[in-house]
């Protein structure tokens, strides 16, 4: 099977301030939906990294945020690298209860340099957001993310 890679989605620059939650427990979902919408952001979630992967090629997203902790089809990480394979310039920020050097370097290396700790406040929620869609080049900033991306485009289009 043969997955297109790296391709821009036509409604990127369009749709700013759709959010995606992906794994987020209900809890979770409607208080980021209660701090949010009011600051103009439309959150829409995805359960797993398989409805994911769906509304990421049906629509781009400006900001996915990822629950490390309930990925249960794929892990985490994964879903980071197949959501990046297919949206690259989308931002991604990680919502974990464990933030480790080791769990740092392997976002790092995958171009994702947010996290949001759990539990999640909404001071915190806020702050983090702004700081992704405010940082500009974080795919670009860590050295090794654009050689094993293209690493993965290539290994992925054989």
């Amino acid at each position: 099977m043969m997955i297109q890679t790296g391709v821009p989605h036509q409604s990127f620059t369009t749709d700013q301030h759709t959010i995606l939650v992906v794994g987020a427990t209900p809890s979770e979902y409607e208080h980021l939906i209660r701090w949010l919408a009011p600051h103009g952001y439309v959150i829409e979630q995805a359960m797993d990294s398989l409805e994911a992967t769906a509304r990421v090629r049906a629509k781009g997203y400006r900001l996915i945020l990822i629950d490390m902790d309930a990925q249960d089809d794929l892990g985490g990480f994964e879903t980071v690298w197949l959501l990046k394979t297919l949206v690259w310039e989308a931002k991604i920020a990680l919502i974990c209860s464990a933030i480790t050097p080791q769990f740092k370097s392997k976002a790092a290396a995958l171009g994702v340099l947010h996290y949001l700790p759990k539990p999640l406040t909404k001071q915190a929620a806020m702050d983090e957001i702004e700081q992704v869609l405010l940082d500009s080049s974080q795919k670009d900033r860590h050295p090794v993310w654009k050689p094993r991306f293209k690493f993965w485009q290539r290994w992925m289009n054989r």
